[in-house]
């Protein structure tokens, strides 16, 4: 039975008692009997408040066991501790109760009656003996009468009688009960028989604790004893004794059986009341413990203070917590005792030592506690016996304390005299929760550690982030990062704090904010790019500004706002688009400029009326200077050129650089009447620009002449492309007589180009220019191969370039110059499509960002291509419209293959920068969910074929959890299939200065850093490992420990990459950097374990698979009402039966479902659960069953419906 039940039995016994009192003794009046009945009442109540005790005392403790069983993370480790202190006061209230119902029916009453019996029992043998000796013939009356009266027991049955007085009165004083209240000799052996009758009635009560059977013999003793009346006014006495001396017998055996077991019974009662108060003080100490546990600052201040509050109970005589040491040695680490034992201390870890085999040592290998005595027939080792009689202990108590679910130390408790001689379960149960507050009280520090170190990452992140980041209040900033406040030109944030938005936006794009504030009442966000904002010092800024609503309870209007200062890109940009759209040499516009002016120039005549005017110049016999002087000279008189016809033309001219030495010309807005003569004096102004000589730096003179054609919009055609031939059609004939011609200049001669090879100039991939191409494939070969001989000086002069060559194959240099080189033959290829040409430049363009090529880099090496292409086409054997066209074509081609790779190379780094700035999973979210999600991500990045994510596992050895990417499925084959060791521990036959088995992630691991290899199948120090990479192309890697709040490595997640120093350039490193800070925290917010075990791929795979193809089984637990010896309800258990029978536990197969598998195992758990329900109900057994369901099945709207 349980001790509740006990309990219950005994109320139930002691109001039995009550009653039988009332049926037995005369009540003198009513009022007794509402004194009776309140004794009654009381207790119940008693009874009732015991039954309150332990409800309170089981709620709080299940809760507190929830809160131990959802882990230790922030909140729920202070919650787990506070619902454990209320536990811990409600089972001191709880066993308070039960003391005190054992003094209110035992010490109170029975104890005192239980005093009076016993001395009255010594006199029964007596006063039986002499009733024996009585003679009962009526002869024999006056002798025996004198025989009574000489012989009497008065004086002890007196002083028997008003004990059982003084114990009723004391129970309650105003009860009147109508026993004999004079004694007299004359009634000495009536009153005896009163006596036996009221003590065998007492003990009868505590013979009914077994079993109910005595109850009635007795009842039916006591009718027959009480039916006569025992006033000696009756004659004669000694009939009467005659006549109930069997009775009389019987009534004494019983009275002394029944007393023996009187006195076993209290004295069981006795212990078990000790053992009450035993429980009721330690559980006393825990709630105090408890308080120190939340008060504490520190890890040593709790320590201190736990023991201490310990050793305030009297029963508690020394406290040690003791830890082992790197030798296993154990090592005190706090300590409360009135005098110091180091003996009593000493411990090892060892078995094989002697101090690894006493209560420390063994409780720290067993993970259980251990309780010893130091008395005779003790069980404590002889060494702790002898030193712990010295210092007064009677036993000893070690419990295992866990920290985070795992060993950490051990509490030692010496104890002094406990008044038992054994040290129970429920005991030992109460005093080990000691060490279950400890384990709370430690995930409170580390979740307190935790925060901090949350707030501190939370912290840095917002400083070091690249933008910055304000809070706004009702349009008035209240908080910046000092991001934020540098973007604007403070020094400090107090000086920008409250400052509302219109210093800080233009007053042009006042208009803009407010749009964007209308947006966020509806959709919680917006956003506005290129925002023009001013700085302290008035300088004006370009930034990306992004809004986000903060929902408050009160009625501030708060916004965060995420700022960019992106005016630095778009110089870049506005650099690269000047860069696009004007000559590298001489600076005034190129061909693509040409085009777009061309256009707006025939929409605005035809808009006006007015005639537009298209010149084609080009320098006679140019070629000759750079043969001549040098390429440098030539340069020289081109640029300054360009400066003379440009410092001469009105604004709305335009004057451009088709490439080499030819030069477009735009004028607008002319008459059509009277066009040619302010044409005639337009063009004779500028051709006297160029009668000067050109004065070149070693002084010699150049004198430089033109000829240009012209077209007239619309009198020779209406369209660009149109105009532009009709003007190259003029500028031919006009350099065919440059002798004998009368002005530099000549209109369109309406002359129809060779059908076979003129081009748009507008389509560069026409079957004109494929033609045209065709027929120069070889020069165009030539001219790409002396483009990469002198592109390799040019590489070797860039520093950067260096660095990003040396990582790959042989001589760097020469392969990139080579690979360039046949990317320009498809780029000029006859065959070479506008759609095959961007896919071609786009993957180009990745690869470049990938391996750390800059966007400048490709600019240069455009920019050398069209000199070396424009010296071959001028000394090629080309005719004048070849060169004209094939320039033409290049011009467009290589534009078109710049602008291609340069968005390649953006659009590769927002790729990879999106996967570390994408906002955190959601806490909710499952590991294997939240794994598989982010290996997902990073294995779809460019350049990116595999991914794995790596745990330590109970062997030291790294299981791969996780793989993603192209060669998921290929990658643990190979590596098992080479034999590499994926540990962190050298093999043995390895020589210490052997590093071929040491993996990068090894060595990531051991430095607790980034680590990356740009030439991985090259890499000496990895050998082995390039075995594993070479057939699947991989050329780099990048490993990045996963750090715990510590800063202890964990896990490891690892990026294969397909080009050689991919992950070596410094966005690289920064992407890197933000993968670690974005996994380290995902790790600390969920506290997963180190060293667990971890399941490969395919043995998870394998798991998964048989899971959902009929392994799942769902056994039932009965849960059995001891005291009725039922089965009330059943609790339904989930398993994994393999085929070959192994059941596998929820804990090893769980993890590895997503969210979405798990509501679907939960549903099917629920359904075999309810079906199970369904046929016991048609079978008549009516039974509860209990589920576990996931919270995302608990909260579907069509749960209920299903159930």
């Amino acid at each position: 039975m349980s001790l509740v039940s006990k309990l219950t039995a005994l109320a139930i016994a002691t109001m039995l008692l009550v009653l039988l009192l009332d049926g037995i003794f005369l009540v003198q009046n009513e009022s007794s009997e509402h004194v009776l009945q309140g004794l009654a009442n009381q207790g119940q109540a008693r009874l009732l408040a015991i039954h309150d005790a332990h409800d309170n005392f089981l709620t709080w403790d299940s809760q507190a066991n929830m809160w131990v069983g959802l882990g230790a993370n922030g909140a729920t480790s202070k919650l787990g501790l506070n619902t454990q202190l209320q536990a811990n006061q409600a089972r001191t209230g709880f066993y308070s109760n039960l003391a005190q119902l054992g003094r209110d029916q035992l010490d109170s009453q029975q104890l005192h009656l239980l005093s009076a019996i016993r001395t009255a029992a010594a006199g029964y043998d007596q006063i039986w003996t002499k009733i024996q000796r009585l003679d009962l013939t009526n002869h024999g009356e006056a002798t025996n009468l004198a025989f009574v009266r000489n012989h009497t027991v008065s004086s002890e049955v007196r002083n028997n009688l008003l004990s059982l007085e003084a114990s009723i009165s004391q129970s309650n004083s105003s009860a009147q009960l109508s026993l004999v209240s004079t004694v007299n000799t004359q009634n000495d052996v009536a009153l005896a028989m009163d006596i036996v009758v009221f003590g065998l009635m007492l003990l009868s009560i505590f013979a009914i604790r077994s079993s109910m059977a005595p109850l009635g013999i007795i009842r039916d003793i006591l009718g027959r004893v009480t039916s006569g009346n025992y006033s000696l006014n009756e004659s004669p006495l000694t009939h009467k004794i005659a006549r109930r001396r069997d009775e009389l017998g019987l009534l004494f055996q019983s009275s002394k059986v029944l007393a023996n077991e009187l006195e076993s019974v209290s004295s069981e009662r006795e212990l078990h009341a000790k053992k009450l108060e035993l429980i009721a003080s330690f559980n006393a100490t825990l709630a105090e413990a408890a308080n120190t546990l939340i008060s504490a600052n520190s890890e040593q201040e709790m320590l201190d203070s736990f023991c201490e509050t310990l050793r305030n109970n009297h029963y508690i005589l020394s406290v040690s917590i003791l830890r082992p040491n790197d030798q296993g040695s154990f090592e005190e680490i706090a300590t409360s005792a009135s005098i110091s034992h180091p003996e009593l201390t000493k411990a090892s870890t060892d078995p094989s030592k002697k101090e690894g085999n006493n209560n420390i040592g063994r409780t720290w290998r067993k993970r259980r506690p251990i309780w010893s005595s130091f008395g005779a027939g003790g069980t404590a080792v002889a060494s702790w016996r002898r030193e712990a009689n010295l210092a007064g202990y009677f036993s000893c108590v070690s419990l295992p304390i866990e920290r985070d679910h795992k060993p950490w130390g051990i509490l030692s408790l010496f104890l002094g005299e406990l008044g038992l001689s054994r040290f129970d379960k429920d005991l030992l149960e109460t005093i080990s929760d000691l060490t279950g507050s400890l384990a709370l009280g430690f995930a409170r520090m580390d979740a307190n550690v935790r925060e901090l170190e949350l707030a501190e990452i939370q912290k840095v992140l917002l400083e070091t982030t690249f933008a910055g980041i304000g809070l706004v209040n009702d349009r008035h900033l209240v908080w910046a990062n000092d991001r934020f406040v540098q973007i604007f030109g403070y020094e400090n944030p107090a000086d920008i704090i409250g400052t509302g938005r219109a210093p800080l936006v233009d007053e042009l794009d006042q208009e803009l904010i407010d749009r964007a504030y209308g947006k966020l009442d509806a959709i919680g966000s917006s956003y506005v790019a290129n925002l023009r904002m001013r700085r302290l010092d008035g300088e004006e800024i370009i930034c990306d500004l992004a809004f986000g609503k903060i929902h408050r309870q009160d009625s501030v209007h708060s916004v965060v706002w995420t700022i960019q200062d992106v005016t630095e890109r778009r110089r870049l940009e506005n650099q690269l688009q000047y860069q696009a759209e004007h000559d590298f040499l001489t600076g005034i516009p190129n061909r693509r400029a040409m085009e777009e002016q061309v256009r707006g120039a025939i929409e605005r005549s035809k808009r006006a009326g007015s005639v537009c005017v298209l010149g084609v110049i080009d320098l006679d016999d140019f070629k000759l200077v750079n043969d001549r002087l040098g390429h440098s000279a030539g340069d020289s008189i081109l640029t300054h050129f360009a400066e003379r016809i440009k410092g001469h033309l009105r604004s709305p001219d335009f004057f451009a650089r088709l490439g080499g030495d030819e030069f477009v010309l735009i004028l607008e807005d002319y008459d059509d009447l009277t066009v040619f003569r302010h044409l005639k004096r337009t063009f004779s102004r500028l051709h006297k620009l160029v009668e000067e000589p050109f004065r070149l730096e070693n002084g010699i003179e150049v004198f430089q002449d033109m000829s240009m054609g012209v077209a007239l919009y619309p009198k020779d055609a209406e369209n660009p492309d149109d105009l532009l031939r009709v003007a190259d059609a003029a500028l031919y004939n006009i350099k065919l007589d440059k002798i004998n011609r009368l002005d530099w200049w000549g209109f369109g001669a309406r002359l129809d180009p060779e059908p076979d090879l003129y081009v748009s100039q507008s389509d560069a991939y026409s079957e004109q220019s494929r033609a045209i191409l065709a027929t120069t494939k070889v020069f165009l070969s030539e001219v790409s191969q002396r483009f990469a001989d002198e592109f390799i000086v040019l590489l070797g002069r860039d520093l950067h370039a260096s660095s990003a060559m040396s990582a790959f194959p042989n001589d760097g240099s020469i392969h990139f110059a080579k690979q360039i080189a046949s990317h320009l033959d498809f780029l000029f290829a006859a065959d070479a499509t506008f759609a095959s040409r961007r896919e071609r430049s786009f993957k180009v363009g990745e690869t470049h960002g990938l391996v750390g090529v800059e966007g400048t880099l490709l600019t240069h090496a455009v920019t050398l291509f069209r000199r070396v292409l424009s010296e071959h086409i001028n000394r090629g054997p080309l005719s004048p419209r070849q060169k004209h066209h094939l320039r033409a074509i290049a011009e467009v081609r290589l534009q078109d293959d710049l602008e291609a790779q340069l968005r390649a190379m953006d659009n590769l780094k927002e790729r990879y920068s999106n996967v570390v700035t994408t906002p955190l999973p959601d806490a909710k979210l499952r590991w294997a969910d939240l794994v598989k999600r982010e290996t997902d991500s990073l294995s779809e990045l460019p350049g990116v074929n595999l991914v794995m994510m790596l745990r330590l596992d109970n062997q030291k050895a790294f299981t791969i959890e996780k793989t993603a990417g192209i060669l998921s499925a290929e990658a643990e084959a190979a590596l098992s299939r080479i034999g590499i060791q994926m540990t962190n521990e050298a093999p043995a036959d390895a020589p210490p200065s052997a590093a071929q088995w040491r993996g990068p992630s090894i060595r990531a691991w051991e430095q607790a850093t980034i680590f990356s290899s740009g030439n991985f199948g090259n890499d000496p120090e990895s050998k082995v490992w390039g075995e594993f990479a070479k057939p699947f192309g991989i050329r780099s890697i990048l490993s990045i420990p996963i750090l715990d709040s510590i800063g202890r490595p964990v896990a490891g997640v690892v990026l294969f990459g397909t080009q050689p120093n991919q992950f070596e350039s410094h966005w690289m490193k920064q992407f890197a950097t933000g993968v670690g800070n974005r996994f380290n925290e995902l790790w600390r917010s969920r506290s997963l374990g180190v060293g667990e075990k971890v399941l490969s791929p395919a043995t998870a795979n394998y798991y998964r698979e048989s899971l959902f193809s009929g392994g799942f089984t769902v056994f039932v637990q009965p849960i059995i009402d001891l005291s009725r010896g039922e089965v009330v309800s059943v609790e339904a258990l989930a398993r994994l039966q393999l085929p070959g029978g192994q059941i596998i536990l929820p804990g090893d197969f769980l993890p590895l479902l997503g969210e979405l598998e798990m509501e679907q195992l939960f549903r099917l758990a629920l359904d075999r659960s309810l079906s199970h329900l369904a046929k016991w109900d048609r079978s008549g057994v009516r039974l509860k069953i209990s589920v576990n369901l996931s919270p995302t099945t608990l909260l579907a709207p069509d749960c209920a419906n299903t159930i």
